[in-house]
C-alpha cells in the first residue's frame, strides 16, 4: 500500500487522511468568516498541514513559486465550498498557465474590475457551474 500523501498534525502527532476526508474544520475553519491560517510543510514528499506552528513549518508551501506584488491583481478571490457529505469542489489550473500551472486549488481567480463585489457567489459557477444562493 502507497504511503499517505497528505498528513495532519494534531496535537503533535501525524495522521493520515483519506481523499474524501474533510480537513477543514480538523485545521480550525468555523462557521463565521476567517481567515482561518494553517501551517505547511514538505516532508519526505509528504504534505503535512496544521492549525498550529511547527518546525519546519511555514504558511506558504516551498513548492509555491513567489507571487510578484506588481501583477496589477489587489484582490483575489477564492471560496471553499464544502457539501452536506463533507465533499469540497475543486477546480484543476490549466496547464499552460506560468503560475502554479496544473495544481488543484478551490475555485477563484481575480476580480475585474467591473466586477460587483459578489465575486465569491460568482466565481464557483464561472469556474465549475455551480450556483451558489444567497443567505
Amino acid at each position: 500500500m502507497a504511503a499517505a500523501r497528505l498528513l495532519l498534525r494534531l496535537a503533535g502527532r501525524l495522521e493520515s487522511v483519506s481523499f474524501t476526508q474533510s480537513v477543514c474544520s480538523l485545521l480550525g475553519a468555523r462557521q463565521e468568516p476567517g481567515p482561518w491560517h494553517t501551517h505547511c510543510s514538505l516532508e519526505r514528499g509528504q504534505m503535512v498541514l496544521s492549525s498550529t506552528s511547527f518546525p519546519g513549518a511555514s504558511e506558504r508551501l516551498p513548492i509555491q513559486p513567489e507571487i510578484s506584488t506588481n501583477r496589477g491583481v489587489e484582490l483575489g478571490v477564492a471560496v471553499i465550498l464544502q457539501s452536506s457529505d463533507q465533499t469540497v469542489l475543486l477546480t484543476r489550473r490549466a496547464c499552460t498557465l506560468r503560475v502554479s500551472p496544473n495544481l488543484w486549488v478551490p475555485p477563484g481567480g481575480h476580480m475585474e474590475p467591473d466586477e460587483e463585489v459578489n465575486s465569491p457567489r460568482t466565481q464557483p459557477r464561472d469556474l465549475s457551474g455551480v450556483t451558489l444562493g444567497v443567505g
